[in-house]
């Protein structure tokens, strides 16, 4: 009796270690789980923006090129960022989505001039699982399939040889294009920098600045940039530049390197002006 309980004690202390070393395997897939959770969410929370109806294709081929190297996010954000409110809020639905997207690559295949076997290619690469629901596609193909093969460069061959070259370019990587990415959203640090300008143009106006002296203007650009650095830890080292910059009056160019360090975005990239 004495050996069944001493096994027994035996195997619950190596199934409680057992126990113990799974939960300890699982905690950091439960914590990666609510990461991945976490992230989903967020993702979701981008995709929330305002119902104003249908939008207009007005650029096509800018569309296109944001389809192609941007995300889905991202590529509603293009569409309706500029108008965030808080009011009339909706999901975009992926059909919504889809349907534009085939729709954007009929516009670029059938505009006057455009180079029709590269937007073939690029849309069989980019939306492969979407061609089948493209009705101009479909009808593209079956029109082609019934005109007699041959050697010459006629529209069979060539179209064919875009879709063939589209698949190909579908099975390897996509590459990476941040800069395109970046030069498109910009617009949010702008918006940013904006309304950043105002303040300070009505922080000089209040302080009534203007009419006052050298060292009142230098008091008060040191108390106001040391509120402004106090709300972001990437500002203290400017600190001392803003200060220089709110004193002569230089209030944009104050704004423009606060939103700049803010958003890690170069200067001349950032500035309307200088990119116009």
């Amino acid at each position: 009796m004495q050996g069944i309980e001493l096994r027994r004690e035996v195997d619950c202390g190596i199934g409680g270690a057992r126990l113990g070393s799974m939960a300890t395997r699982r905690k950091p897939q439960r914590e990666r789980a609510k990461k991945t959770e976490k992230q989903h969410s967020a993702c979701l929370l981008l995709r929330i923006i305002p119902s104003l109806g249908e939008v207009p294709i007005e650029d096509s081929f800018a569309e296109k090129r944001f389809i192609e190297s941007g995300t889905l996010d991202q590529y509603c954000l293009y569409l309706y960022g500029q108008a965030l409110t808080v009011d009339h809020l909706g999901e975009v639905s992926d059909e919504a989505l889809q349907a534009r997207q085939i729709e954007v690559y009929r516009l670029c295949y059938e505009a006057p001039n455009a180079k029709r076997e590269k937007v073939l290619a690029a849309f069989v690469r980019h939306l492969p699982g979407l061609i089948c629901q493209a009705d101009w596609f479909v009808k593209l193909v079956r029109e082609c399939a019934q005109i007699r093969p041959s050697e010459n460069d006629d529209l069979r061959n060539r179209t064919f040889s875009a879709i063939a070259n589209g698949f190909r370019g579908a099975a390897s990587p996509m590459p990476e294009n941040d800069r395109f990415l970046r030069a498109d959203l910009i617009w949010v640090p702008r918006m940013h920098l904006r309304r950043l300008s105002e303040k300070l143009a009505a922080w000089y106006k209040d302080e009534d600045l203007v009419v006052a002296t050298p060292e009142g203007r230098l008091e008060s650009a040191r108390e106001k940039a040391t509120k402004l650095v106090k709300e972001d830890p990437r500002l203290p080292t400017n600190l001392s530049q803003i200060v220089e910059l709110l004193a002569k009056e230089h209030l944009y160019e104050a704004a423009l390197l606060i939103i700049s360090v803010q958003f890690g975005i170069p200067q001349h990239d950032l500035d309307r002006q200088s990119s116009s």
